[in-house]
């Protein structure tokens, strides 16, 4: 019986360092949060992840907007030197 009760106190000890450790990682991770957030709050005005979702949708959405400008504004510069490129040659004859 003695025996038993030993193994039955290495296990508690062993389940009280687990949960130690558990208790000390939670703790870790929420000063982590809570940094992540204060850093949400002061670089992007934002105090929820669902602002920050909301925030970020429309970056995305802004991004997509100017590319597809840059890409028809390029484009259209592309045709311009090209038809420029023509009268050139034109003159030149």
């Amino acid at each position: 019986m003695a025996a038993s009760g030993n193994k039955l106190g290495q296990e508690l000890l062993a389940l009280k360092d687990q949960l130690n450790e558990q208790l000390s990682e939670r703790a870790s991770l929420q000063g982590e949060l809570k940094n992540a957030m204060k850093r949400l709050k002061e670089e992007f005005g934002v105090d929820t992840l669902e602002e920050a979702k909301a925030q970020l949708q429309e970056l995305d959405e802004r991004i997509e907007t100017l590319q597809s400008s840059i890409i028809k504004n390029l484009a259209k510069a592309q045709e311009a030197l090209d038809g420029k490129g023509s009268d050139e040659e034109e003159e030149e004859e």
